[in-house]
């Protein structure tokens, strides 16, 4: 499942034997987050929602799901902005959207009406700007993004390069109850020539 806007975050388990291994195909010089990275964690984050029990157990009858998200919290050693942060939550709800995972499980994903009016104006919103019509927010999803300097590596003739883990984790909770209904996480590696997902 591809991400059509590319973009939390967020998740239950650390990924076991059947995870898999990209490599990033370009040379860097630093271990920063990248547009591809958010991609990606979009890519995988949505996927992991999709393949749940919590969505396996709905359909297209069960009772309406509105489902409101704020910007991913960051606590990672990385300087992300608002607007990536942002980028990475409104990514998930345009991809629930276009893959037609909202219309089968009868789920919709929301964004705060102040943060929807700023994107409109810019032009830079995509379908997830057609569920903001319905307001009645049943549950929060909410990512948060850790980091660690695992190691560093020699860097060739830059000297000692960096190495960063990152998890990024997403949760989903019922706003009337308090219950989790959905945690997962993605993780992956940022090193100064590349990057690996598990």
């Amino acid at each position: 499942m591809c991400a059509t806007v590319c973009a939390a975050f967020l998740i239950l388990a650390i990924c076991g034997g059947g995870c898999e291994t990209a490599t990033a195909p370009e040379a860097s010089r630093t271990s920063r987050v990248r547009l591809g990275d958010m991609n990606v964690v979009v890519e995988q984050t949505v996927a992991k929602l999709a393949g749940s029990d919590w969505m396996a157990a709905r359909g297209g009858e069960s009772e309406r799901v509105v489902i409101g998200v704020e910007a991913v919290e960051n606590r990672s050693s990385d300087v992300i902005t608002r607007s990536e942060r942002w980028y990475m939550m409104q990514s998930v709800a345009n991809e629930v959207v276009s893959s037609g995972l909202g219309r089968a499980r009868n789920v919709s994903v929301v964004i705060p009406a102040a943060r929807l009016e700023a994107a409109s104006r810019r032009g830079s919103f995509g379908d997830a700007a057609l569920t903001a019509r319905d307001r009645n927010v049943t549950h929060s999803l909410t990512a948060t993004i850790e980091s660690i300097t695992r190691s560093r590596t020699e860097g060739g003739a830059g000297g000692e390069g960096r190495e960063d883990f990152y998890s990024v984790v997403y949760r989903v909770v019922d706003l009337e109850s308090g219950e989790l209904v959905w945690e997962d996480r993605v993780e992956f590696t940022r090193v100064a020539l590349g990057r690996s997902f598990s």
